[in-house]
Formats: C-alpha cells, sequence, structure tokens
C-alpha cells in the first residue's frame, strides 16, 4: 500500500516544521513520510533544535532549511497532506494536485524549548485519526 506524503511548512523552517517532520518520520512508520519546508527559509536551523532532536533520538532529513516552492517543481516527492505551522495558509504556493491543508497554531507564548511536546501531541493525533486501510489521501 502507499505511504502518504506529509509537507510541514512553517515560517523559517528552522524549527516547528523540522521537529515535525523529524518525529512523524519515525513514528508514521508506514503510513506517512514527512518533509519540512518553509516560506521564508532562515540559512540554518535554531540552536535549541539540534539539542532537541538529539535529546529524541531524531534527526532530520536534511541539514538546512529549504523553500517550500521547491515542492512545486517538477521531480519534488508528491504532497498528501500539508500542515501549516503558525502561518497563514494564504502564503503558501500552489502545490501540484493541490493537497489538502491543515492549519496547526502553536499555543500564544509557548517557549520554543516546549514546543516539540506540542508537535509530538498534533503528529501522534494526526497518525491516531490516519485509518490503516487509506495509507494514501490522494
Amino acid at each position: 500500500m502507499p505511504i502518504g506524503n506529509v509537507l510541514f511548512v512553517c515560517e523559517d523552517n528552522a524549527c516547528l516544521s523540522v521537529l515535525a517532520e523529524a518525529y512523524v518520520a519515525r513514528a508514521g512508520r508506514g503510513l506517512w513520510r514527512a518533509y519540512s519546508a518553509g516560506v521564508a527559509p532562515a540559512r540554518e536551523f535554531h540552536a535549541c533544535v539540534a539539542e532537541i532532536l538529539r535529546a529524541k533520538s531524531l534527526r532530520p532529513h536534511h541539514h538546512a532549511p529549504r523553500s517550500v516552492a521547491a515542492f512545486a517543481l517538477s521531480g519534488s516527492p508528491r504532497v498528501d497532506l500539508v500542515i501549516a505551522l503558525d502561518i497563514e495558509p494564504g502564503c503558501l504556493p500552489a502545490l501540484p494536485g493541490e493537497p489538502p491543508l491543515r492549519r496547526w497554531d502553536t499555543p500564544a507564548g509557548a517557549p520554543l524549548r516546549e514546543a516539540f511536546g506540542w508537535v509530538r501531541e498534533r503528529a501522534d493525533a494526526l497518525l491516531l485519526a490516519t485509518p490503516v486501510c487509506d495509507r494514501h489521501l490522494a
């Protein structure tokens, strides 16, 4: 059965989206393949992201922030679901196949170091809501 591809997008692809990608890449065994990107990518990940990932035995699939525009190019991975993290969905480029979009907003004033717990809770809810018999959304 095909695996669904989920793209987590935040403003800079330097924290939230990277945490979500790394967690779902491991926890989404057999259901989701995870990617992350930013609307305006930073030059590098936030310093505490590497610490958080290392503490959780996780790692991102890429080593620097990347642009969501790359997923609109031919030859890019098919995207079955987009999750916008703390950004307005209207700032996202059109993606092939017009995948469904969900918006996750972090609790106001949440410290960056607490972001992983929040991302994990939302990602676990996504994984639990994915029917095993319907692994591909498109």
